[in-house]
Parts: structure tokens; sequence; C-alpha cells
């Protein structure tokens, strides 16, 4: 966990390492930042991925979802998951992680915030 805020260090996305944060408000599993699809050069899954509507803190946005080679949170891998591409000029350019981490991935496990150690642990219940 970064010391300045809630960033999980030990991600990486299609073999990239990057940072990730937990979004509690999604129901998603992961939602790749407009920098990230661009580091990963992502850009050609992005337009051929599944367009739906979407609102969230920053109003109504188009979202585009489809699948990736797999994101590892910490140990745990995820092997082609559903992922959102959330674009730019939609309010996340400037987010200071590189992928959220949903609900749909959080659900299956106890989260465990320490904050005086700035660690999360994720456990299976």
């Amino acid at each position: 966990m970064n010391s300045r805020k809630a960033l999980i260090d030990d991600v990486d996305v299609n073999g990239r390492k990057t940072t990730a944060c937990l979004d509690t408000g999604s129901n998603g599993n992961f939602q790749l930042m407009p920098q990230t699809i661009a580091r990963l050069g992502l850009e050609k899954t992005l337009k051929g991925a599944l367009v739906a509507s979407a609102t969230g803190f920053n109003g109504d946005f188009e979202i585009r979802s489809g699948r990736i080679q797999g994101v590892h949170v910490g140990t745990i891998p995820v092997e082609s998951p559903l992922v959102e591409f959330l674009q730019q000029d939609t309010g996340w350019d400037e987010h200071p992680c590189g992928v959220g981490i949903g609900n749909r991935f959080l659900k299956d496990y106890v989260l465990t915030l320490d904050y005086p150690r700035k660690t999360i642990l994720l456990e299976r219940p």
C-alpha cells in the first residue's frame, strides 16, 4: 500500500506492473484507466469492446468492456478477466492508479485494511 494514498503496489496487468486502488463503488472486476490502456497498447481491444452506459461520481458516461490476458493482485491470478476500459475525457485521466479493483472481484475475499502497517490483506473466507 502506498504511504500517501490507499494504492496497492503489488499488481500487474497483462504481465506489466501497475498500481491499483479499491473501487467499492464499481460492480465490475477491474477498471483500466486511460493511461494504462495506452501504456499496455490496448487501444485495439478497446475499440472492439462491448459498449454500455454507466453513471458514476463524474456523471453519465460510455463504458466499454472486454477481456484481457490477465491480472495478478499480489499472489492471486485472474486469467482472462472481464474488464472495463475507462476512456479519456470521462474524469479518469488524472487518476493516481492504473487499475481499479471492483466488487465483482472483492466479493470472494475478506478484505482487511491495516492502516498503521500500510497493508491490505485479501483472504478467502
